[in-house]
């Protein structure tokens, strides 16, 4: 298992895009694996994208970035990747519809050299109105995420997770 997440993990997962209703937005990770090397050694945890609005223009809209655990959060720590949406406090909030019940689509892009063997994973949400985590955020230290729950609750989900479970 380890040897494949150390050898497999670069073509797997260092592209990843967020697709919104009005927006796609899409996040390079550079270098993964040290990524992973310090999320192992909890010097540091988590990774952010830059925030983002979800308006095509970037000139309106909710404002989110992106947070990935590489190594994994609470029971998915040392097996799954997880991936966290974030709502954050944004200059247009006050016009805004709240809470945030966009759908999302989120998509780790496959890179290996050949197309027959890349393997994107695809997962879907709309923002419920019932969760905390899409509520106005209240000030501009406090956000509001929500966990992308099939990358890291259910186990064996994507063929990264498949091998890593069957080495």
């Amino acid at each position: 298992m380890e040897s494949h997440l150390e050898s497999d993990v670069k073509p797997h997962l260092d592209l990843a895009c967020v697709k919104l209703e009005t927006r796609t937005f899409i996040w390079k990770i550079e270098h993964f694996r040290e990524v992973l090397r310090q999320a192992k050694a909890e010097e540091k945890k988590a990774i952010d994208s830059s925030p983002f609005y979800t308006d095509r223009a970037e000139s309106y809209g909710y404002k989110l970035k992106i947070s990935v655990e590489a190594n994994g959060s609470g029971c998915a720590k040392n097996t799954h990747l997880s991936v966290f949406i974030v709502v954050m406090k944004g200059q247009y909030d006050a016009i805004l519809p709240w809470p945030f019940k966009k759908k999302v689509q989120f998509t780790l892009i496959d890179q290996q050299e050949d197309p027959a063997q890349r393997e994107n994973i695809t997962r879907h949400f709309i923002a419920g109105e019932n969760s905390e985590s899409f509520k106005r955020p209240k000030n501009k230290n406090v956000t509001c995420q929500y966990s992308l729950p099939s990358f890291h609750l259910s186990p064996c989900l994507s063929h990264v997770e498949h091998r890593m479970a069957s080495r």
